[in-house]
Parts: structure tokens; sequence; C-alpha cells
């Protein structure tokens, strides 16, 4: 099969645009072509920042479990299995409203964000000055004014709870 891409002219236009534009910030790029995977660029030595993609990921480990049929208090796994009984012993959620919802939480309300919360308050500027052992405990005591499975908000809590979830019970 012939090559669709010439990889050094992309190379070489790709380098000379991150040096020109270097608020693009290009950590890595990669080409699948034939099969075959092309490093183009790759910064070893910089932190790469994997953000919303943490979303997928927790998604496509939820999918391998409900496959795999791994247990919680001994039923397999669903999209239908509640969260609340895995993270209960590990945070003290002082807001009696957040805990009558937090309870009401399954595996699919994670993964539809339809948790309850407002919008988004749990990216990197909202959390930068709180101790990353008491993560949960800001999330699950943030105020969540609505009823789960009613609306949805984009937020980062969903994949955080999930890995308490996976790290606490399934791991």
């Amino acid at each position: 099969m012939e090559k669709i891409i010439n990889i050094e002219v992309l190379k070489n236009n790709i380098e000379k645009l991150s040096k020109t534009l270097p608020s693009l910030n290009i950590d890595s790029i990669y080409i699948e072509q034939n099969e075959e995977i092309e490093k183009i660029i790759y910064r070893d030595n910089k932190l790469h920042e994997l953000r919303s993609c943490s979303k997928l990921l927790v998604s496509m480990a939820i999918g391998i479990a409900i496959d795999r049929k791994m247990k919680v208090s001994g039923k397999a796994i669903s999209l239908d299995t509640e969260i609340y009984p895995v993270i209960e012993k590990i945070v003290d959620i002082r807001n009696e409203d957040n805990l009558l919802k937090i309870k009401k939480w399954t595996i699919r309300t994670l993964l539809t964000h339809t948790t309850g919360y407002e919008s988004q308050m749990m990216s990197e500027k909202y959390i930068e000055n709180i101790d990353e052992n008491k993560l949960l405990d800001y999330a699950l005591n943030y105020d969540i004014p609505y009823e789960p499975n009613e609306r949805y908000a984009y937020n980062n809590v969903e994949p955080f709870v999930f890995s308490v979830f996976f790290k606490k019970h399934l791991i």
C-alpha cells in the first residue's frame, strides 16, 4: 500500500509550526499509517497533560469491568451498580442533602455526568490549593444543587470518583 502522508515533509512542517507558534504547546504527535506508528514529535522531558482523555479511559475501564463481570459486594458490576456503598467508609459527607443525592449515584450517573453538580468545579484552577488527600472530601461536600440523572454538567468529579471506586474495591 502506498503511503498517504510523506512523514518527512510532515515532520518538517510540524517543527516549523511549533517554533513559529510556541503557544501550541505540542508535546507529542504520532501518525499511524499502513498499520505502522511513526513518532513525529515526543518531548520526554515534559509532563504530558491528559485532561479530558481521562474520561475516555475511565469509561473504557468501566466497560472492561462490566464485560469481565467483575463483582461489587458479590454482584456483577453493571451500569446500575451504586457507587456509595464502595466509597462510604472513606469519606465523611457532612452535607446531608449531598449524601441523599450521592446515595442515588450509579455507574451510569457518573458516566453521563448527571451527578447533580451545577458546573465544572474540579478542574486545575479550582483544586490547585487543595491537598490531594482531601480531594474526595472536597468533591463530595461541594454543593450538589440538582437531583442525580436530571441535569448534565461536564465535570472532572465523575472520573475522579471512578478512580476512587476502582482503587478501593476493584483493584
